[in-house]
């Protein structure tokens, strides 16, 4: 897909405009622009959905991914680690989305709204609304959503929350009105950073987050679950890794008001010693017994290397010596060991590299550095440097998820189709590895056949089983992994972090909402429900969908 990348990240895109002597024409909102062009707001914020690398540096690493117990060992993952509330750290995609974010695509929808050479990039900035909305609404439980971003439409300033109930409704309605506006014959909308413009292809991704929302209410509410499943289904999903919804970011650091590359990756490079890949995650590709066949994103996803010192951080990562194979050949040639015995993660709730579980020095041969020693953490196992480029894609939503949630409905008996849930879960564990040589530098990735073939669902097991899948799939997609292990309970991950503390499963309101608009968000506050009790804005508490 061709770019079409300005410097967004250098701009402000909603710009007030005041005038002190010339009030002009009384029936034109005074602090709105008049000729902002929408597709710049839709660009930037498909821009920033993945590229904002603040965002993702608290979110992502420092929130969602140790919660779910993929990485751990920094103080970078404290939050998530040791389940420290933090201020500054849960209130952030508030503080930065609803001021730039929000208000820049409501705006944009509400330009485009009803102009007749416009109605695909409408249709368009209509989905990424729900996109943006739903993010904030899973993290928090109700939220300000039909009145917010209006401050510079209607002047409302102190909006209303709405119940995450009625959201995900208006999600529904969105979703399909904008499906159909979608004409290929119409507006061509080249800018767009997914799909360059191909309304086929957006047509899709409506549907396609129509099952994902709809999967969100297996448990609150299975009627509605399955009838917008079905639906969603009957009118086209994502079917193969040539439909996936991405950011194709470019080789440049998102820092500051950046947004090019790729945040999440912008993240870990941030780290002169980087998380490392817990136990958790690591047993999940571990085959159950050695004669079994190994998930082959073990050794892909998953790398061990030699350090750089002094330790930097950046692109420079890029050149570590990679010491996976003589670390596992190390272990392997141990009398009683078998080659899954030298692979090392690090214990869930790590917040620094302590050596656990209990790893020993070894001296081994680093290619450049002859027989070296190697301390217990360059052992254990970190993010592929592959997977951490700037100009990574950002995956957000992928023919694997989608397979793996038709398989999903199909257990429930649900219509999506004449394929077997077996197919579908199949077919979703191979779309998850093949999509990985998307990523510039992927390693030779093939001979995995049989080990799809292997991956059977078993009767009683079938839910769990392919919400593990998921737990993989989404693993560089964090926010949307922690979304779909609260509404699905899989894996079945125990509290790693203060004794006595669940895993945290929402986001509590900022302080800066009981500042400026406590009265509305007091009313969103007493419907809250969970562990420590209704009414209480607890990050241990649930969102409404999250039903126990």
């Amino acid at each position: 897909m061709k770019k079409h990348i300005k410097k967004f990240g250098f701009i402000l895109i909603i710009v007030l405009l005041f005038s002190c002597n010339d009030f002009g024409d009384i029936n034109v909102n005074p602090v709105r622009s008049t000729n902002l062009d929408p597709v710049n707001q839709l660009v930037y914020t498909q821009m920033r959905y993945s590229g904002d690398y603040t965002d993702q540096l608290r979110l992502a690493i420092g929130v969602t991914m140790p919660l779910l117990q993929q990485i751990a060992g920094t103080f970078t993952n404290n939050s998530g680690a040791t389940y420290a509330y933090s201020e500054s750290v849960y209130s952030l995609v508030w503080g930065s989305n609803y001021p730039g974010v929000v208000v820049n695509i409501v705006d944009a929808v509400e330009r485009t709204r009803g102009v007749a050479n416009k109605t695909n990039l409408n249709a368009m900035c209509r989905i990424m609304r729900v996109m943006i909305f739903a993010r904030l609404t899973d993290l928090y439980g109700d939220i300000p959503y039909s009145e917010a971003g209006q401050g510079y439409i209607s002047l409302t300033m102190r909006p209303k929350y709405d119940d995450q109930k009625d959201i995900y409704n208006d999600y529904f309605k969105e979703l399909k009105e904008a499906f159909s506006q979608l004409d290929a014959t119409k507006d061509k909308v080249n800018e767009d950073q997914f799909y360059g413009g191909d309304v086929a292809k957006w047509k899709k991704l409506a549907n396609s987050l129509r099952l994902r929302y709809a999967m969100r209410l297996v448990k609150v509410d299975p009627v509605k679950s399955k009838t917008e499943a079905e639906a969603a289904f009957a009118d086209g999903l994502i079917a193969s890794n040539a439909d996936i919804c991405m950011t194709r970011h470019e080789d440049v650091i998102s820092v500051g008001s950046e947004y090019r590359g790729n945040g999440l990756t912008g993240g870990l490079y941030a780290q002169a010693d980087p998380s490392r890949i817990t136990t958790t995650m690591i047993n999940m590709m571990k085959p159950a017994t050695i004669t079994d066949l190994v998930d082959p994103r073990l050794n892909i996803l998953t790398r061990s290397y030699y350090p750089l010192l002094p330790l930097v951080t950046g692109p420079a990562l890029q050149t570590r010596i990679d010491i996976t194979d003589p670390v596992a050949a190390y272990y392997a040639a141990v009398p009683g060991n078998n080659a899954m015995s030298g692979i090392f993660g690090i214990v869930p709730g790590a917040a620094s590299l302590g050596n656990n579980p209990a790893v020993s020095t070894i001296t081994i041969d680093v290619p450049g550095k002859g027989k070296v020693a190697v301390a217990h953490k360059d052992q254990r196992r970190q993010v592929a440097n592959f997977l951490q480029q700037y100009n990574a894609p950002a995956v957000h939503v992928s023919y694997s998820e989608v397979a793996l949630l038709c398989a999903e409905a199909k257990v429930r008996g649900w219509n999506v189709g004449s394929d077997v849930a077996n197919t579908l879960y199949q077919n979703g564990i191979k779309a998850h590895i093949e999509q990985l040589k998307l990523y510039p530098g992927a390693p030779a990735i093939s001979g995995y056949d049989a080990f799809i073939a292997s991956k059977n669902l078993a009767t009683g097991k079938e839910l769990e089983q392919i919400n593990s899948q998921l737990y993989l799939t989404l693993f560089l997609n964090p926010l949307e992994g922690f979304s779909n292990w609260r509404r699905s309970g899989f894996p079945n991950l125990l509290p790693v972090g203060v004794v006595g503390l669940s895993i945290p499963r929402r986001f509590q309101y900022p302080q800066n909402e009981i500042d400026q608009n406590k009265e509305n968000m007091t009313v969103a506050v007493a419907k809250i429900l969970g562990v420590k009790g209704a009414g209480i804005d607890s990050y241990l508490n649930r969102v409404w969908w999250d039903k126990e």
